[in-house]
């Protein structure tokens, strides 16, 4: 019975933690044998540039019908904490 692993990052900037998603899905995927299945959520069109890469590494993707990710404020703290605010509100009253 293979186990799934969600992912759930919503990343406002490219830093590292984009790249350390990418590689610890992408490591799960390829080391686990066929133990787990890697499914990231991409909750608000966080992950769309990404998407060609993650079906060639047969890591599942799951879409919320929202995508206003481009729409956020990015820069600066504390607009950065409002955006992550308004992630989390959308995805959990919404889905």
């Amino acid at each position: 019975m293979r186990k799934t692993i969600f992912y759930w990052s919503p990343c406002l900037n490219p830093v590292g933690t984009v790249k350390s998603t990418l590689n610890s899905a992408v490591s799960t995927m390829r080391y686990s044998g066929d133990k787990f299945e890697v499914t990231l959520i991409n909750s608000c069109g966080e992950w769309d540039p990404y998407l060609e890469y993650l079906d060639k590494t047969n890591i599942k993707v799951v879409n919320f019908k929202n995508k206003f990710f481009k729409y956020l404020p990015k820069k600066g703290y504390i607009k950065s904490r409002f955006s992550y605010l308004i992630i989390f509100f959308f995805v959990l009253f919404h889905y």
